[in-house]
């Protein structure tokens, strides 16, 4: 068996325990708190974690779906990648109603799930994408890049905007170093 096939045995069956999740009263209900796993390539050495799933990502079950999406998206394309070469999560894998922010209780329940994610995927660099993520997710023996959301960065100016533009110039030019 090979390594990769083991990650994906290993990613599998994390996604089924992460699908029947039910720790959260209100949360992972279909189609209105609906959870999604992380998502893309497990071998990938760059891993982006933000805090939770916007109504977008919980429809498409990919995270960064949305307007923070089509931000990387331009990351991505600058990268020469698609969205899929890199690994993509959450701190909390479901969509809290109303985008509200996560509960500590939420975060503490989810937080074993992403860092079974991080065990198999094993990245060389983890981005950490806005302020729970940055709290919560201190790991030993990785190099993590703490960074504005770009749901921040997309309420600032939308998609074209001076604040985007140098936000992508910073993400791409920062990625170039592992990808």
């Amino acid at each position: 068996m090979t390594i990769s096939s083991t990650k994906s045995q290993l990613k599998r069956a994390l996604d089924i325990r992460i699908k029947k999740c039910k720790l959260c009263p209100g949360l992972n209900i279909p189609k209105i708190t609906e959870n999604a796993p992380g998502y893309g390539n497990l071998d990938s050495p760059v891993m982006m974690i933000g805090q939770s799933l916007c109504t977008d990502c919980m429809e498409t079950q990919i995270p960064f779906t949305g307007g923070s999406g089509r931000i990387l998206d331009r990351v991505f394309k600058r990268l020469k990648i698609k969205k899929e070469d890199v690994f993509i999560t959450n701190l909390l894998h479901c969509h809290p109603i109303s985008n509200r922010p996560s509960k500590p209780h939420e975060i503490a329940n989810c937080k074993p799930f992403l860092i079974h994610e991080i065990n198999i995927v094993k990245p060389k660099v983890v981005i950490a994408f806005g302020a729970d993520v940055r709290k919560h997710v201190i790991l030993k023996h990785r190099f993590v890049n703490y960074c504005y959301h770009p749901a921040y960065v997309w309420r600032q100016g939308g998609l074209h905007s001076k604040t985007t533009d140098a936000y992508v110039e910073y993400l791409a030019n920062f990625l170039k170093r592992y990808i």
